[in-house]
């Protein structure tokens, strides 16, 4: 190899050399130290935990019978919710967001044979037992292809 062929191939390589360390960089400053700086510094209400239904259209729920485990990063939220009805649990990828006490959530199944799926918008407020949420679920039946709005509260039962 003659010297221009080898300050051409060294150029090419130190240029993706580079190129490697700046996209690794970006990467853990965008999906790392980011996130993590504004979790530490996020100061609304946390959702962290188990929330269980607590009424249906103003009516009790049974406990347990609809729940959902929340995570929260900041003002994003991420989880499951989950309902059981008598010969089987559904389960639901949950994800949303939390601000000025408002929280917007969607949900789709975790099953391919579920065609279900939902939003919600709360309102957060404390009570005296424990943090709550209620607002309304439009949700789609896969199983009727009905679209149904449903007033519900929830109840934090850890955090």
């Amino acid at each position: 190899m003659d010297q221009t062929m080898c300050v051409v191939f060294l150029g090419i390589v130190s240029s993706l050399v580079a190129t490697f360390i700046f996209l690794t960089l970006s990467w853990l400053v965008r999906d790392n130290l980011i996130p993590w700086y504004l979790d530490k510094t996020y100061r609304g209400v946390r959702l962290d935990g188990l929330w269980t239904a607590a009424t249906i259209n103003g009516e009790a729920v049974v406990q347990n019978q609809m729940s959902m485990q929340i995570a929260q990063k900041s003002n994003l939220l991420s989880g499951v919710y989950f309902h059981a009805s008598t010969d089987h649990t559904e389960y639901y990828t949950v994800k949303g967001v939390i601000q000025d006490g408002i929280v917007t959530l969607t949900w789709h199944p975790q099953s391919k044979k579920t065609v279900d799926a939902g939003a919600a918008v709360f309102r957060t407020y404390s009570s005296q037992s424990a943090l709550r949420m209620t607002g309304t679920i439009v949700l789609y039946s896969g199983g009727t292809g009905a679209v149904d709005s449903v007033p519900i509260e929830f109840s934090q039962v850890t955090t």
